[in-house]
């Protein structure tokens, strides 16, 4: 849909939104009134602190926000010589286009601007930074960008005549540039000293500057020409040649004066030189936004909005710019959380399922409640999976994201003195606060102890590495049941006596996995237990553990979370069938020291 369409299905209500691109955080709105159908409210924007918001802000300044670096003076000086000669013409450089500087001028100046010349390389400069540097340099310019940036030509040339002025042959030489290790496709082979010579001429200052003393001499206009530009150091190359030239300071600038914290954005501003009020409302900087980003979220506090994307490879050339528009439900994993069980007569709406893998969520959780992580750890590119992490990081408050930095939640401590004491029982509570995983555990079925397979869902991985089940060869067990020492220590004794057949030794991880089948348990919670109950004074004190080699046919490798070592890492790999670490030591064989035993 196109920028008048959207603005009739972004209709907001009062409150506070956020539009994001991958998770990140790009804009903060606030709407101080509802829209309704003739009259759209106009937010108050704030961008806050990110490695993006050089290109959020240069997004929200082409809406119609002001420019923070255009001073009022400069703009009255043009429209000082713009009345003196009656009309004016601008050149416009790469930098006015894109950061919306000339827009801002020619809504300014109205009628009193004659034309806009552009030159033909500053198309070329445009295609040439999204194609040599697209994934290399963030940045650069995308593709996106681009698209924009050349539509906007467009969109002036309806309300101003637009000039695109062409450089004779062997004005530019930059597609030759071989800057970076870059080549073009057909270029050919140059001398190392013709190479450096071309990376020492060739700039895109330069060019400019070689682009508008090329339109005088060919064009000879008869009006004042100003070089409008947001570059420091073309501005200072134009005062160097006394060439006219109005400066605006480029958002980057202003972002490098205040690092941290975060900038407001006026939406709604007086123009001091044509003496009129500006203003830009939430569907025209949600535009922008995605014609920058490709993709971005328009979410409310409770996660609902609009998705709306934008694709440059079905833009025509000349045509005008449009977008996909999707409502997002909340970013909930569940649709009721905590919702009671249903019932005969009604059926609440069943959690969602968890479509990311423990490993990656564990990737960005902090060893310790002082560090920090990066979110780039979990090396996430489904969007689905990213917003599930932060909800997950939520739910258990393991976590917090902001930008893409993961801190220490309030229950982090917990869960680290938790599996220091194999505490198994506490490190699930604080996973059951996901929705999802609390309704897979509670599927289990009460006859058999089987909990249900569904390859659909990250659920059932997740039971295995917490210690919430058992891998057998007929699927998954549950493993959270509680056992008070009386009743283990008697079943260790029978699958004891059964395996050992009247010795007195018996495979320790066969025993273990008999007692796991019986008292639906996982292997982690029985081998902690079975290590109490084999101290002096416990109720299996007359047993002990020899060290043996073993390679019993029980499931190996099996993940489970673990407190963190030297390296950091939560999960470790738990073979039950080459022996068991029981009391310091490897085991491998379970043996009654009592006189009387069978």
């Amino acid at each position: 849909m196109r920028r008048s369409e959207l603005q009739l299905t972004l209709r907001l209500v009062k409150g506070k939104y956020v539009v994001r691109h991958e998770a990140k955080a790009l804009l903060e709105v606030e709407i101080s009134r509802d829209d309704d159908e003739v009259i759209r409210s106009v937010p108050r924007l704030c961008l806050p602190a990110g490695n993006v918001r050089h290109r959020a802000l240069a997004a929200a300044i082409r809406s119609g926000c002001r420019h923070p670096g255009l001073e009022a003076r400069d703009l009255a000086r043009l429209h000082a010589l713009a009345h003196e000669y009656r009309h004016i013409e601008l050149f416009a450089d790469v930098n006015a286009i894109c950061t919306g500087l000339l827009g801002h001028v020619v809504r300014s100046l109205g009628t009193r601007l004659a034309r806009v010349v552009v030159a033909s390389s500053t198309v070329d400069v445009l295609q040439e930074y999204a194609d040599l540097n697209h994934g290399r340099r963030p940045r650069y310019l995308r593709h996106g960008e681009v698209a924009r940036s050349i539509s906007l030509l467009d969109e002036l040339r309806q309300c101003i005549p637009v000039h695109i002025h062409q450089l004779p042959p062997g004005a530019t030489r930059h597609q030759r540039r071989q800057s970076d290790g870059i080549a073009a496709p057909c270029a050919p082979a140059v001398p190392v000293a013709a190479q450096e010579e071309d990376d020492l001429v060739l700039s895109e200052d330069r060019v400019m500057i070689a682009a508008y003393w090329d339109y005088h001499q060919r064009d000879l206009p008869r009006l004042p020409v100003v070089f409008l530009t947001s570059d420091h150091a073309l501005a200072q190359a134009c005062a160097m040649e006394q060439i006219p030239f109005c400066f605006a300071r480029s958002p980057q600038e202003v972002i490098a004066r205040d690092p941290s914290g975060s900038i407001p954005v006026e939406s709604l501003w007086f123009d001091p030189s044509s003496l009129t009020l500006r203003y830009s409302i939430t569907s025209d900087v949600v535009f922008e936004l995605a014609t920058t980003f490709r993709e971005v979220e328009l979410l409310d506090a409770d996660g609902r909005g609009w998705r709306v994307t934008f694709d440059p490879r079905h833009i025509w050339p000349g045509a005008e710019l449009s977008v996909a528009c999707d409502p997002v439900a909340s970013e909930a994993l569940t649709a009721v959380p905590h919702s009671p069980a249903p019932s005969s007569s009604s059926a609440a709406a069943p959690p969602g399922r968890i479509d990311i893998a423990l490993a990656k969520v564990l990737a960005v959780v902090p060893t310790d409640p002082g560090m920090t992580t990066s979110l780039d750890d979990a090396l996430i590119r489904d969007k689905n999976a990213l917003r599930q992490l932060l909800h997950i990081g939520k739910e258990t408050d393991l976590f917090s994201v902001r930008d893409t930095t993961v801190s220490a939640g309030s229950t982090l401590p917990s869960l680290l003195l938790a599996l220091r004491d194999h505490d198994y029982d506490t490190v699930n509570s604080i996973f059951r606060r996901v929705p999802a995983y609390r309704a897979y555990l509670d599927r289990v079925d009460p006859r058999s102890g089987k909990l249900p397979n569904d390859p659909k869902s990250r659920a059932p991985g997740w039971a295995v590495t917490l210690g919430a089940a058992y891998k057998v060869d007929g699927g998954l067990v549950y493993g959270l049941s509680v056992v008070d020492d009386a009743d283990f220590a008697l079943a260790v004794r029978d699958a004891h006596a059964k395996l050992a057949e009247g010795a007195p030794a018996a495979s320790l991880p066969l025993v273990v996995d008999s007692v796991c089948c019986a008292l639906r348990m996982s292997p982690v919670r029985v081998v902690a237990q079975l290590n109490r109950c084999l101290a002096p004074g416990g109720t299996l004190h007359t047993f002990d553990v020899q060290r043996a080699k073993r390679d019993e046919a029980v499931p190996k490798k099996h993940p489970i979370l673990s407190a963190p070592g030297v390296d950091r890492k939560f999960v470790r790999e738990l073979e039950l069938g080459r022996g068991i670490e029981l009391q310091s030591r490897l085991a491998g064989t379970l043996v009654n020291r009592r006189k009387d035993a069978p």
